[in-house]
Parts: C-alpha cells; structure tokens; sequence
C-alpha cells in the first residue's frame, strides 16, 4: 500500500488518477490520497462486503463500493467519458528555442477517441468466459431476429468461431462488424461490454 500512496503523491496534477482499490486496510488508503489534486476519483472492489460498515462515505471522491469487477467497469468508463467531456484539454506548448511544433488543444472528436481507447482498454481487461460468447451472440440474434441470412451467419460463427479469426470476421461485412461500429459510433457502452471477448480477442491478434 505504501508504495500506491507514494505512486500517486510522485505524479504531477497532470496526470489524473482514477484509483481502483480492494485493499485490506483501504480506509487508510483513502485518508493517504483523498486529498490529492490528481485523484478524480476512487472505486472500492470489495467482493466479501467487507468496508460497507467501516468507510466514511462523506468523502466526495468515493465512487461507492462494487462487489463486482463488471459494474465497477462500466461505472469507470461512464466516469471517464464525463471527465473527458467536461474538463477542458489542454496541452501547453514547448520551448520555442527548441524549435518544437505547437501543440494545440484536444477538441471533442480527440477527447472522444482517447476515451473509447480507455474504455476498450478496462474491457478487454475485464474477465470473462464462454458465457459471454452466448450473452453477445443472444444480442445478435435479437437484434437480426427478422433478418435469416445473419441467423444463419450467427449460428454458423457459434459452431466455428476461434479466437484467432477475430480479425477476419471483423474486416468483413459481418454481423458483428456492423454492431460493434454502431456501438463504436454511439457509444453504446452496454453493447460493448456484451462484446469484449470479441474486443479482446481482435486486440490480441492485432498484437501477436
């Protein structure tokens, strides 16, 4: 814990500190670091319930308590699209002897894309099984359920599909390209959420 309380008092108010914690002895924590400009906000992941009769829930910058990493999830990335949307970005310029280009402000379609790249990042880190499989594909169903041809292409990806031809189903006129893109262009976090396995799956093609 010492070395968490140390991590964040070493950053500058620049970097903005949401600060995920199922640490024992986390009411000290909170006391150590509530304070710090930097912190915006502070999640408690306490699957045995353990801090609800302890924690002093008066501290603004305690974002409530989660028994489950899922909902922790989404209320973060719901936290951090608001953030991003309502803090004005800026980034200062540099020296002008060092000859350096200026760096202009971030405008929304910037903020918008730095906040799906933090969402897909808590996503794909999220855990998941093979129920998430059935979850995203009982979505894709209903949403096609008037539509045969995409049935058809839905039951043969439940029978087929390998995390390796992640990329391949999604490069084409898929089913899933389509709902993924409209999930990407309205920010439809829930739908995203159903589809992180796929989300992860492409993600560790992309790298490999």
């Amino acid at each position: 814990m010492l070395q968490c309380i140390d991590a964040i008092k070493s950053k500058s108010d620049n970097i903005k500190i949401f600060l995920i914690s199922s640490h024992t002895d986390t009411e000290t924590l909170i006391q150590k670091v509530a304070h710090q400009t930097n912190v915006m906000a502070i999640y408690l992941l306490d699957h045995e319930e353990r801090f609800a009769s302890t924690l002093n829930h008066s501290i603004t910058k305690l974002h409530d308590l989660y028994s489950d990493l899922d909902s922790l999830s989404i209320r973060l990335s719901q936290d951090i699209k608001s953030f991003i949307h309502y803090t004005p970005l800026s980034i200062s310029t540099f020296d002008r002897e060092k000859n350096e280009n200026t760096i202009r402000d971030l405008n929304k379609a910037n903020a918008r894309f730095l906040w799906l790249q933090l969402l897909i990042d808590i996503l794909i880190k999220t855990p998941y099984n093979d129920q998430e499989k059935d979850e995203m594909l009982e979505e894709c169903r209903t949403h096609y359920k008037d539509n045969s041809t995409v049935l058809k292409s839905i039951k043969e990806f439940s029978q087929t599909y390998k995390s390796t031809e992640a990329l391949k189903f999604y490069t084409t006129d898929s089913f899933l390209y389509r709902i993924l893109n409209r999930a990407l262009r309205t920010e439809n976090i829930e739908i995203l959420f159903i589809c992180r396995f796929f989300l992860a799956d492409i993600c560790n093609q992309l790298k490999e």
